[in-house]
Protein backbone atom coordinates (compact mmCIF):
# COMPACT_ATOMS: atom_id res chain seq x y z
CA UNK A 1 0.00 0.00 0.00
CA UNK A 2 1.48 3.22 -0.90
CA UNK A 3 2.94 5.35 1.73
CA UNK A 4 1.29 9.14 2.49
CA UNK A 5 4.17 10.76 1.08
CA UNK A 6 3.37 9.10 -2.20
CA UNK A 7 -0.59 9.98 -2.01
CA UNK A 8 0.13 13.54 -1.21
CA UNK A 9 2.58 13.17 -4.67
CA UNK A 10 -0.13 11.61 -6.92
CA UNK A 11 -3.04 14.05 -5.88
CA UNK A 12 -0.70 17.25 -6.02
CA UNK A 13 0.18 15.92 -9.75
CA UNK A 14 -3.49 15.13 -10.57
CA UNK A 15 -4.79 18.46 -8.82
CA UNK A 16 -2.11 20.61 -11.32
CA UNK A 17 -2.88 19.01 -14.14
CA UNK A 18 -6.76 20.42 -13.85
CA UNK A 19 -5.05 23.58 -12.75
CA UNK A 20 -2.63 23.83 -16.01
CA UNK A 21 -5.96 22.90 -18.12
CA UNK A 22 -8.30 25.49 -16.29
CA UNK A 23 -5.13 28.23 -16.99
CA UNK A 24 -5.09 27.43 -20.64
CA UNK A 25 -8.43 27.97 -21.28
CA UNK A 26 -8.88 24.14 -22.36
CA UNK A 27 -12.89 23.13 -22.10
CA UNK A 28 -12.29 19.94 -23.54
CA UNK A 29 -9.08 17.24 -23.79
CA UNK A 30 -8.95 15.41 -27.40
CA UNK A 31 -8.63 12.62 -25.56
CA UNK A 32 -11.84 10.98 -24.13
CA UNK A 33 -12.97 8.94 -21.06
CA UNK A 34 -15.73 6.56 -21.70
CA UNK A 35 -17.14 5.06 -18.20
CA UNK A 36 -18.44 1.39 -19.42
CA UNK A 37 -19.09 0.02 -15.42
CA UNK A 38 -19.32 1.36 -11.78
CA UNK A 39 -21.09 4.83 -11.89
CA UNK A 40 -23.72 4.87 -9.64
CA UNK A 41 -22.99 1.36 -8.33
CA UNK A 42 -23.34 0.16 -4.64
CA UNK A 43 -20.54 -1.11 -2.45
CA UNK A 44 -21.68 -3.18 0.02
CA UNK A 45 -19.53 -3.70 2.87
CA UNK A 46 -22.23 -6.51 4.63
CA UNK A 47 -22.09 -8.78 1.56
CA UNK A 48 -18.78 -7.84 0.83
CA UNK A 49 -20.14 -6.93 -3.03
CA UNK A 50 -18.46 -4.02 -4.47
CA UNK A 51 -17.99 -3.36 -8.56
CA UNK A 52 -14.99 -1.87 -10.06
CA UNK A 53 -14.81 0.70 -12.12
CA UNK A 54 -13.91 -0.06 -15.51
CA UNK A 55 -13.32 2.57 -18.75
CA UNK A 56 -12.46 2.62 -22.01
CA UNK A 57 -10.02 5.53 -23.11
CA UNK A 58 -10.31 6.82 -26.69
CA UNK A 59 -7.69 8.50 -28.58
CA UNK A 60 -8.26 11.64 -30.63
CA UNK A 61 -9.71 10.09 -33.28
CA UNK A 62 -12.34 8.41 -31.33
CA UNK A 63 -10.46 4.55 -31.50
CA UNK A 64 -10.39 3.24 -28.34
CA UNK A 65 -6.31 3.98 -27.52
CA UNK A 66 -4.02 0.83 -26.27
CA UNK A 67 -1.48 0.83 -23.50
CA UNK A 68 -2.92 4.02 -22.02
CA UNK A 69 -1.93 4.91 -18.41
CA UNK A 70 -5.40 5.65 -16.38
CA UNK A 71 -5.11 6.65 -12.45
CA UNK A 72 -8.37 5.86 -10.28
CA UNK A 73 -8.09 8.49 -7.51
CA UNK A 74 -10.47 8.02 -4.05
CA UNK A 75 -10.78 10.53 -1.38
CA UNK A 76 -8.20 9.96 1.39
CA UNK A 77 -10.16 10.30 4.62
CA UNK A 78 -14.06 10.43 5.31
CA UNK A 79 -15.67 7.95 3.43
CA UNK A 80 -14.05 6.29 0.40
CA UNK A 81 -13.30 3.08 -1.34
CA UNK A 82 -10.00 1.38 -1.35
CA UNK A 83 -8.60 -0.19 -4.33
CA UNK A 84 -6.87 -4.16 -3.41
CA UNK A 85 -3.37 -3.57 -2.50
CA UNK A 86 -2.93 -0.18 -3.65
CA UNK A 87 -4.67 1.70 -1.15
CA UNK A 88 -7.14 4.83 -2.43
CA UNK A 89 -5.18 5.39 -5.65
CA UNK A 90 -4.74 3.25 -8.18
CA UNK A 91 -3.04 2.74 -11.43
CA UNK A 92 -3.20 0.61 -14.65
CA UNK A 93 -2.83 0.09 -18.39
CA UNK A 94 -5.42 0.18 -20.96
CA UNK A 95 -5.66 -3.03 -23.25
CA UNK A 96 -6.14 -3.54 -26.79
CA UNK A 97 -9.29 -2.70 -26.70
CA UNK A 98 -8.61 1.14 -24.50
CA UNK A 99 -10.15 -0.56 -21.71
CA UNK A 100 -9.17 -0.30 -18.01
CA UNK A 101 -10.55 -1.78 -15.01
CA UNK A 102 -9.32 -0.55 -11.66
CA UNK A 103 -8.33 -3.20 -9.05
CA UNK A 104 -11.24 -5.05 -6.58
CA UNK A 105 -12.58 -1.78 -4.10
CA UNK A 106 -13.64 -2.08 -0.93
CA UNK A 107 -15.87 0.78 0.94
CA UNK A 108 -14.30 2.57 3.69
CA UNK A 109 -14.59 5.30 6.07
CA UNK A 110 -18.18 5.06 6.22
CA UNK A 111 -21.35 5.31 4.39
CA UNK A 112 -22.52 6.95 1.76
CA UNK A 113 -21.29 9.05 -1.93
CA UNK A 114 -18.09 8.80 -2.87
CA UNK A 115 -16.08 10.29 -6.01
CA UNK A 116 -13.77 8.72 -7.94
CA UNK A 117 -11.60 11.24 -10.10
CA UNK A 118 -10.47 8.86 -12.73
CA UNK A 119 -7.16 10.56 -15.35
CA UNK A 120 -6.38 9.30 -18.27
CA UNK A 121 -2.79 9.92 -20.57
CA UNK A 122 -2.56 9.38 -23.97
CA UNK A 123 0.94 10.75 -25.59
CA UNK A 124 0.94 14.60 -24.62
CA UNK A 125 -2.60 14.47 -24.21
CA UNK A 126 -5.13 14.22 -20.75
CA UNK A 127 -8.81 13.71 -20.18
CA UNK A 128 -10.52 13.24 -16.58
CA UNK A 129 -13.73 12.05 -15.93
CA UNK A 130 -15.47 11.23 -12.17
CA UNK A 131 -17.48 7.91 -11.23
CA UNK A 132 -19.83 8.37 -8.58
CA UNK A 133 -20.30 4.73 -6.39
CA UNK A 134 -22.17 4.60 -3.13
CA UNK A 135 -20.76 2.87 0.29
CA UNK A 136 -23.40 0.72 2.29
CA UNK A 137 -22.91 -1.57 5.05
CA UNK A 138 -19.72 0.15 6.55
CA UNK A 139 -19.06 -1.31 10.13
CA UNK A 140 -20.40 -4.32 9.67
CA UNK A 141 -17.67 -6.47 9.39
CA UNK A 142 -18.10 -7.94 6.30
CA UNK A 143 -16.20 -10.41 4.90
CA UNK A 144 -13.49 -9.30 1.77
CA UNK A 145 -15.00 -10.81 -1.24
CA UNK A 146 -12.88 -13.20 -3.33
CA UNK A 147 -11.90 -12.40 -6.60
CA UNK A 148 -12.27 -14.27 -9.74
CA UNK A 149 -10.02 -14.17 -12.70
CA UNK A 150 -10.70 -15.16 -16.61
CA UNK A 151 -7.49 -16.01 -17.84
CA UNK A 152 -7.24 -16.23 -21.86
CA UNK A 153 -6.10 -19.61 -23.15
CA UNK A 154 -4.16 -20.79 -26.64
CA UNK A 155 -6.54 -21.43 -29.68
CA UNK A 156 -7.62 -25.32 -29.17
CA UNK A 157 -5.73 -27.83 -31.61
CA UNK A 158 -8.82 -28.09 -33.87
CA UNK A 159 -9.09 -24.39 -34.64
CA UNK A 160 -6.84 -24.99 -37.68
CA UNK A 161 -4.27 -23.04 -39.44
CA UNK A 162 -6.84 -20.94 -41.61
CA UNK A 163 -8.64 -19.77 -38.56
CA UNK A 164 -8.12 -16.11 -37.75
CA UNK A 165 -6.31 -16.21 -33.78
CA UNK A 166 -9.26 -14.23 -32.49
CA UNK A 167 -12.06 -15.97 -33.93
CA UNK A 168 -11.54 -18.46 -31.30
CA UNK A 169 -11.91 -17.19 -27.66
CA UNK A 170 -10.58 -20.03 -25.43
CA UNK A 171 -10.89 -19.11 -21.37
CA UNK A 172 -10.50 -20.17 -18.08
CA UNK A 173 -12.24 -19.29 -15.38
CA UNK A 174 -10.40 -18.85 -11.82
CA UNK A 175 -10.62 -17.92 -8.16
CA UNK A 176 -8.51 -16.10 -5.84
CA UNK A 177 -6.28 -19.08 -5.59
CA UNK A 178 -5.52 -19.78 -9.11
CA UNK A 179 -8.26 -22.91 -9.05
CA UNK A 180 -10.30 -23.07 -11.73
CA UNK A 181 -14.60 -22.66 -11.29
CA UNK A 182 -15.99 -25.31 -12.60
CA UNK A 183 -20.16 -24.63 -13.89
CA UNK A 184 -19.96 -21.12 -13.50
CA UNK A 185 -21.91 -19.14 -16.42
CA UNK A 186 -20.72 -17.11 -18.71
CA UNK A 187 -21.56 -14.57 -20.92
CA UNK A 188 -19.97 -13.86 -24.30
CA UNK A 189 -21.32 -10.31 -25.69
CA UNK A 190 -20.07 -9.65 -28.84
CA UNK A 191 -20.28 -5.95 -29.40
CA UNK A 192 -19.31 -3.44 -32.69
CA UNK A 193 -17.57 -0.61 -31.96
CA UNK A 194 -18.74 2.81 -33.55
CA UNK A 195 -16.51 5.63 -33.91
CA UNK A 196 -16.85 7.32 -30.75
CA UNK A 197 -18.44 6.61 -27.31
CA UNK A 198 -21.01 3.89 -28.66
CA UNK A 199 -20.75 0.30 -28.37
CA UNK A 200 -23.77 -1.48 -30.09
CA UNK A 201 -24.60 -5.33 -28.58
CA UNK A 202 -24.37 -7.95 -31.60
CA UNK A 203 -24.83 -11.06 -29.96
CA UNK A 204 -25.40 -12.56 -26.82
CA UNK A 205 -24.56 -16.44 -25.45
CA UNK A 206 -24.64 -17.76 -22.29
CA UNK A 207 -22.70 -21.52 -21.65
CA UNK A 208 -20.86 -23.09 -18.26
CA UNK A 209 -17.59 -23.64 -17.59
CA UNK A 210 -16.62 -27.10 -17.65
CA UNK A 211 -15.03 -29.02 -14.87
CA UNK A 212 -11.46 -27.60 -15.66
CA UNK A 213 -13.11 -24.29 -15.41
CA UNK A 214 -12.60 -23.48 -19.09
CA UNK A 215 -15.13 -22.63 -21.88
CA UNK A 216 -15.18 -21.90 -25.69
CA UNK A 217 -16.43 -18.84 -27.73
CA UNK A 218 -16.65 -18.32 -31.90
CA UNK A 219 -16.67 -15.79 -33.91
CA UNK A 220 -20.20 -16.21 -35.87
CA UNK A 221 -19.37 -15.04 -39.41
CA UNK A 222 -20.57 -11.04 -39.73
CA UNK A 223 -21.01 -9.25 -43.26
CA UNK A 224 -18.86 -6.28 -43.66
CA UNK A 225 -15.28 -5.18 -41.45
CA UNK A 226 -16.64 -3.54 -38.69
CA UNK A 227 -14.48 -2.86 -35.40
CA UNK A 228 -15.68 -5.84 -32.61
CA UNK A 229 -15.07 -6.51 -29.00
CA UNK A 230 -16.39 -9.40 -26.61
CA UNK A 231 -17.26 -8.56 -23.47
CA UNK A 232 -17.23 -11.15 -20.90
CA UNK A 233 -18.87 -11.69 -17.94
CA UNK A 234 -18.81 -14.12 -15.42
CA UNK A 235 -20.34 -14.99 -12.26
CA UNK A 236 -20.25 -17.63 -8.86
CA UNK A 237 -21.24 -17.34 -5.26
CA UNK A 238 -22.05 -13.80 -5.12
CA UNK A 239 -18.67 -12.99 -7.22
CA UNK A 240 -18.20 -11.46 -10.31
CA UNK A 241 -15.19 -10.73 -12.89
CA UNK A 242 -15.75 -8.87 -16.28
CA UNK A 243 -13.18 -8.80 -19.26
CA UNK A 244 -12.65 -7.05 -22.57
CA UNK A 245 -11.43 -8.75 -26.03
CA UNK A 246 -10.69 -6.68 -28.85
CA UNK A 247 -11.35 -9.18 -32.42
CA UNK A 248 -9.58 -7.37 -34.61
Amino acid sequence: MPNSRVLAAVRWAFGSFLALLAAAGVAHAAVRIEVIRGDGANNNATTGFGISPAVRVLDPNGKPAPNALVVFTAPDRGTSVEFAGEGSVAQTLTDESGVAVAPHLRATGGNGPVEIRVMANVGAEFANTVIHVMNLGVGGHAPVERELTLVRLPAPPDAGPRKAPASIIALRLEDEHGHPVSRAPLFFVLRKLGNGRTAKEVSRTMTFTNPQGEALWRLPTLPGKETLELMVEAESEGRRVTDYFRLN
